[in-house]
């Protein structure tokens, strides 16, 4: 529990979280939710760029994948 709190306060601390393409480091431990309807990935479907949510769905899978 305290590993995905550090690295949750490693990401915040240097503000990577603030674009996908700047996550660097320990995922571990860490939750990614993307239901919320004012999340990147339901605005691009809102706005009908499948293929961008799509693209964004796949980054974050891979960027939070189980272990």
């Amino acid at each position: 529990m305290w590993q995905a709190y550090l690295n949750l306060y490693g990401f915040l601390l240097h503000g990577i979280l603030e674009t996908y393409g700047a996550v660097q480091g320990d995922a571990k431990g860490l939750i990614c939710l993307s239901a919320c309807i004012v999340g990147d990935i339901p605005k691009l479907i809102l706005a009908r760029r499948f293929d961008e949510a799509e693209k964004l769905a796949l980054r974050l899978k891979e960027m939070f994948k189980e272990e």
